[in-house]
């Protein structure tokens, strides 16, 4: 849907359709929206499975990094974009580490690092994090 300029039959802006329910699904407490990752594998039934993620190499430490955006400002090369965190494109990054220098978060290095991790997302895992929505609402 979001591919289309207007929908049928109300002819709505398609993205004006979408950015709500994506937003609502951001902020949600039982999603995780992990950049640069694929989901590998998935076993079990329906309510109680198990996924496997690939987290895929970045040079950025998602947990330090705030999304300032003060490295994107200092690399001449264009090679860093803000998806949440920052994001280097491997094909513009020079390797020169000044983006380094001014990421206050020491959240850029320039060596990779990626795994695999399995979230918990069984059932009683579903059942608790549920409650708890519950609870807060």
């Amino acid at each position: 849907m979001a591919q289309l300029d207007k929908t049928f039959p109300t002819n709505d802006c398609s993205i004006c359709i979408l950015a709500p329910k994506m937003a609502d699904c951001y902020g949600h407490p039982n999603i995780n929206v992990w950049t640069m990752s694929e989901v590998i594998g998935l076993e079990g039934s329906k309510g109680n499975f198990k996924a496997k993620v690939l987290k895929k190499a970045r040079y950025v430490d998602e947990n330090k990094c705030t999304g300032c955006g003060e490295c994107l400002d200092a690399c001449q090369f264009n090679a860093l974009s803000i998806d949440g965190v920052a994001l280097v494109q491997e094909v513009r990054c020079a390797g020169c580490g000044v983006c380094i220098q001014f990421c206050e978060q020491g959240a850029l290095r320039l060596e990779r690092r990626s795994g695999e991790t399995v979230p918990p997302v069984s059932e009683e895992d579903w059942r608790s994090a549920r409650r708890e929505t519950l609870r807060a609402a």
